[in-house]
């Protein structure tokens, strides 16, 4: 069973509603041996589940390796990968071959990642969760979540 160990990244990446604690910042309660309120941590911690932690996700793609964090989700029925990515790093190259091959929904805070990808964003918000459809490799369509 994997362990989070010295990965706090969830703790940096992802926002959480409860704490005011926007995305790429890391949240006040975060300490050295972890969540320093971990008994009574927000709902939203409580019920996020790595995706790495569950063994979705290849070993060298931890998050604090990569600067982000994945969980599962759902639209409807479709299953789909949700992916946080720490806007203070550039999103990882293991994460983009990861993106190419599955339909995933992508919370960024800087539009230009998916730009590499070819799509323009210049319509999406900083910070959006937005749906990333991919067919053959290629990104197919991109829509807000």
């Amino acid at each position: 069973m994997r362990k989070c160990g010295d990965c706090r990244e969830c703790c940096i990446a992802l926002a959480i509603d409860e704490l005011d604690k926007p995305p790429g910042t890391p949240c006040k309660n975060l300490c050295a041996s972890g969540c320093g309120i971990y008994v009574d941590r927000p709902n939203e911690c409580r019920q996020f589940i790595c995706a790495w932690l569950q063994g979705l996700m290849p070993l060298n793609m931890k998050p604090n390796k990569i600067h982000a964090v994945m969980w599962g989700g759902s639209l409807g029925d479709t299953p789909v990968l949700r992916i946080s990515r720490n806007p203070n790093h550039k999103l990882d190259k293991r994460v983009k071959r990861w993106m190419a091959r599955r339909q995933v929904i992508l919370s960024t805070g800087e539009s230009h990642e998916l730009m590499r990808f070819g799509v323009s964003v210049d319509k999406w918000k900083s910070g959006q969760q937005l749906r990333v459809d991919v067919k053959g490799g290629v990104v197919a369509q991109v829509t807000p979540v």
